[in-house]
């Protein structure tokens, strides 16, 4: 599976974007269904990176699948599992303008300057 496949199906939501084919699966974004970060998958692991949109803990009332420390459990069960977690979230993001195609340059220049920023962190 190629990373832009990946990136494609994370970003299908029903009548936006069409699921994704990945193997035999048609996939979407996580957020359709259940928990939208399914950490519960990564327990176990030595180390995850999650990339989110939030780290949840602004979720004053449940929306969509997510609900108030929905997140945030999730992220200490699976620390308490034993994997290192980093969690990399936009410096900013504007809600309204998320699925526009306009908004790409300015979030891959947003997704450059925070790598760079990690690499000298966390290197």
């Amino acid at each position: 599976m190629s990373v832009a496949r990946a990136v494609a199906a994370s970003s299908a939501v029903p009548g936006v974007f069409a699921p994704q084919p990945i193997g035999d699966r048609r996939c979407m974004d996580g957020g359709v269904s259940g928990t939208g970060i399914h950490l519960d998958l990564m327990a176990g692991a030595k180390r995850v990176l999650i990339l989110a949109l939030t780290v949840g803990s602004d979720l004053a009332e449940g929306m969509m699948t997510s609900h108030p420390g929905g997140a945030e459990q999730e992220l200490a069960d699976l620390e308490a599992s034993g994997t290192s977690v980093m969690i990399r979230v936009p410096e900013q993001v504007d809600i309204v303008e998320l699925m526009t195609p306009s908004s790409v340059p300015k979030a891959l220049a947003m997704g450059e300057r925070q790598a760079s920023a990690d690499l000298k962190t966390f290197a």
